[in-house]
């Protein structure tokens, strides 16, 4: 009768448990556990995604039908998931309206980047406006000025530069209004970077640079503030007020050496092309070599052309062609550029330079030729303008004026002067128009051009151009019958090359290039002796090695050894365990037998006394044999109750049996989880990236609170419950010894009496672990002291845990995608609960979740 009310009391638990479920969640479930097992896993290939994708399909379906939330919103994650790994944007764009704003956000962040890479610009531009309008919809003003960034980065894409300014300056007053002076200066930096200087309608480059002068100055930024300053110089050459240049650049050299800052190879570059200006080929050739010598020392030595061009260019200037192209040939490693496929589009035009210098003009047209047919090299206009005037020049060279100027009228035509803002790029192509077209005769045509150069400020146009634009006006003048024009410039055109040619300027030359080498060859000895030392010592720590190799190895070789006999021990036992069930068996079996010998001796005997009172009963009265049936009856009722009485005897061993193994296996699984955190630990030490380390740290943390929980129940008299006080005080005291706690930090504890099962106690000990452990690493900063109040209520039907601290906070949005608050997610989802975070006032962090009898 008990047994069937039990039976009939579990069907009714189970009527009411899975009552409030839809019919068809157990498979929903099972459809979503495939689906993610195959989305989620390590390493998955396609093949796995495109297996997920009709078992997700179909478990949405069954769940919109059904109206299983949990099982609808799952959905929609492990789709979010699948789209993304398999890179389905149009996928994406449909899960759009399902997602939460910020995750929202994201996605059409990561969409914009990869049409814009695919160029594929409409697209990024609704995305970049889906932006805007959802977070000015949402009233969140910082991922609103964050999308005027990406419609900026769009109309770069495009060249639209005066709506790019407008994004940018959208930008600067909303960094203004926060009084956020970093990011401004990073706006004001980045409009810099792509104006010239007069192509923005809104600004000059001038109003710019002083905007950025100003604001690193505030910040103390001192390299920002030399660059800025130095890029003001540079402002200064283009229109002519040498004198100010020359004191900002100096000024801008010095503030970085003052500062030990090593990148100074802009300043130095500017310096030379401001000293080559003035004819100072001393210093312009000092600045050059400090240039290279600060690409060196700030490991900037791989851009190779600039390391090596503005050297070139001085000797170029000054006369001296063969030691510049001596220069220009050091960036192939003194290799013939016809066996070498050139790196970018400036090694193409130096490669084809060289093989012009050598005499073999027609190769360096055919290798200029089939270097500008690749996209990959000569990608914008700009590097086809100057490929296009080296083409003209070597048909110069070759006597074709015709095809000469068609190369130089290709440049023209392909010429941005916004693009080429202070550069003297526009220069150097009119004289090579007026030089051809002189050639051919078109004496007005050429004087147009050299009268273009003419209102060029000095700033752009070098002193070469200078000689060769006098001489032609001179030549010119003469021809048309200007004489006392062409003797002006005949003076110009002589005071210019004397002020280029002069003996003592090539004597300090060959002084400077004497010295250079002199201290090149010093340095080389110092790196051969620093190269010597670190042999030697790389061969005492390759013997040190050896030696811990041995040691190691000998260890290891013993405590196989250990390991060995251990599990031959084991084994032993093991067998030896085994031979006494066996025999114990044997000896019950011999036991039952015996009893069942002796049972069938009973009923024999039994059944002859019924029989001699069967017949005694006939024999005397009806009275008696009512007498005897009581006693068979009582005799019958006592055998079943010693029969009963050996069987609970049994069942008890077997359920002390059963507890005992019940705690052998909490202890072993406690055991195997501090091996495996053992296991992470020595794996840490030899890893290199902190990031690494601290994600084995969080992770031992992690094992060490479900470890907790094994020890608490093997420990405690009851197997299926934890007691919550308890754990949670040790998993605290835990955490605080394993993160190094300062003792300015309190803990305060107010946990209920409440026993929970395992199921429910794993996830309370990982939401305890990573919400104290973000509290240790992250709301106190610089040491402060703070308190970190931990609770576990029990308030009717439902309880609350609730972690919380008086630390600094974070802003929302702020670590939402990490990997804890995404676990701590999870967790309260597996506790059929609700988490919530607020940030606003130190970090609270609650679950609340029902109470299962």
């Amino acid at each position: 009768m008990r047994l069937l009310l039990s039976i009939f009391v579990l069907l009714c638990l189970q009527t009411t448990v899975y009552g409030q479920q839809p019919p068809d969640s157990i498979v929903i479930r099972q459809l979503i556990s495939q689906a993610g097992k195959l989305i989620l896993k390590r390493g998955e290939l396609p093949a796995d995604l495109n297996a997920a994708r009709p078992i997700l399909h179909r478990a949405a379906e069954l769940s919109r039908k059904s109206g299983y939330k949990p099982g609808q919103a799952r959905c929609s994650q492990l789709a979010y998931q699948l789209a993304y790994e398999a890179k389905d944007d149009d996928w994406l764009v449909k899960l759009l309206p399902e997602q939460t704003f910020l995750k929202r956000n994201t996605t059409l962040k990561y969409l914009f980047y990869r049409v814009l890479d695919r160029r594929q610009l409409d697209s990024a531009l609704m995305f970049a406006k889906m932006m805007k309008e959802d977070a000015i919809r949402n009233q969140h003003p910082f991922l609103s000025n964050d999308a005027e960034f990406y419609l900026a980065s769009y109309h770069i894409e495009l060249a639209e530069w005066d709506k790019m300014a407008e994004c940018y300056t959208n930008m600067i007053r909303f960094h203004r209004q926060q009084k956020n002076l970093a990011d401004e200066l990073s706006c004001w930096t980045a409009l810099n970077f792509y104006m010239t200087e007069n192509s923005l309608k809104v600004y000059t480059k001038e109003e710019v640079l002083k905007n950025m002068l100003s604001l690193s100055e505030r910040l103390g930024d001192k390299r920002q503030y030399a660059t800025t300053l130095a890029d003001l110089g540079r402002s200064d050459i283009t229109f002519g007020r040498m004198n100010e240049a020359e004191q900002k650049l100096l000024e801008a050299e010095r503030i970085l050496r003052t500062n030990g800052i090593k990148d100074r190879f802009s300043v130095y570059e500017w310096l030379c092309r401001f000293y080559i200006i003035k004819a100072d080929v001393y210093k312009a050739l000092q600045a050059a070599r400090a240039a290279q010598q600060s690409r060196y020392e700030a490991g900037a030595a791989g851009d190779l052309e600039r390391l090596y061009y503005y050297v070139a260019e001085v000797y170029q200037t000054f006369g001296l062609r063969g030691r510049a192209f001596q220069e220009l040939n050091n960036m192939f490693g003194g290799s013939d550029p016809l066996n070498i496929r050139p790196a970018n589009y400036k090694y193409a035009v130096v490669g084809a330079q060289l093989i012009d210098h050598r005499g073999q003009t027609r190769q360096a047209i055919a290798y200029l030729s089939q270097g500008m047919k690749d996209k990959l090299l000569f990608t914008y206009d700009h590097q086809l303008v100057t490929a296009n005037m080296y083409m003209g020049d070597f048909y110069l060279r070759l006597k074709d004026t015709l095809t000469a100027l068609q190369h130089y009228k290709k440049s023209e035509q392909l010429m941005d002067l916004k693009v080429w803002g202070r550069a003297t790029g526009p220069s150097d192509l009119y004289i090579r128009l007026a030089r051809s077209l002189y050639d051919a005769g078109r004496y007005d045509s050429a004087l147009a051009y050299l009268q273009r150069i003419e209102k060029l400020h000095n700033g752009q146009v070098r002193l070469e151009v200078q000689i060769d634009m006098q001489q032609l006006f001179y030549r010119i003048d003469s021809l048309q019958g200007r004489y006392l024009s062409a003797m002006g410039r005949s003076h110009k055109h002589q005071a210019l090359r004397d002020s280029i040619y002069g003996i003592e300027r090539w004597a300090q030359l060959e002084e400077l290039q004497m010295k250079y080498e002199t201290a090149q060859k010093d340095q080389q000895l110092q790196q051969r002796a620093q190269q010597v030392a670190l042999l030697t010592q790389q061969n005492f720590m390759r013997e040190e090695l050896l030696e811990q190799r041995d040691v190691a190895a000998r260890q290891r070789d013993l405590l196989n050894k250990r390991n060995n006999q251990q599990a031959q021990l084991e084994a032993r036992q093991r067998g030896d365990s085994l031979k006494n069930k066996e025999e114990r068996i044997r000896a019950l079996n011999k036991e039952a037998s015996l009893q069942h010998t002796v049972l069938e001796q009973t009923r024999n005997a039994r059944n002859a006394l019924i029989l001699g009172a069967v017949l005694l009963l006939l024999l005397l009265s009806l009275g008696y044999n009512r007498f005897l049936l009581k006693q068979r009856n009582n005799r019958e009722l006592q055998l079943q109750r010693d029969v009963i009485t050996g069987n609970n005897v049994a069942l008890s061993k077997l359920v002390n049996e059963k507890e005992w193994l019940l705690k052998e296996v909490h202890h072993r699984v406690k055991n195997n989880l501090q091996v495996v955190m053992s296991l992470l630990n020595i794996q840490s030490f030899y890893l290199q990236d902190d990031r690494a380390i601290a994600a084995i740290r969080d992770s031992q943390r992690r094992l060490n609170a479900i470890s907790l929980i094994h020890k608490k129940l093997y420990q405690s008299d009851n197997m299926a419950l934890v007691d919550m006080p308890l754990y949670v005080n040790e998993l605290v005291e835990c955490l605080r010894e394993s993160v190094d706690m300062p003792e300015n930090i309190r803990i305060d504890l107010a946990v209920d009496p409440i026993m929970m099962d395992v199921k429910r106690a794993l996830p309370v000990g990982l939401i305890l672990n990573e919400s104290i452990t973000n509290a240790f690493k992250y709301a106190f900063p610089d040491n402060h002291e703070g308190t970190i109040d931990v609770s576990l209520k029990q308030e009717g039907s439902t309880l609350l845990l609730t972690i919380a601290d008086n630390g600094i906070g974070f802003q929302p949005g702020n670590g939402g995608n990490s990997l804890g608050m995404s676990l701590m997610d999870g967790l309260a989802r597996d506790l059929e609960g609700e988490l919530m975070v607020d940030g606003s006032k130190g970090a609270k962090i609650s679950v609340v979740f029902p109470v299962v009898q």
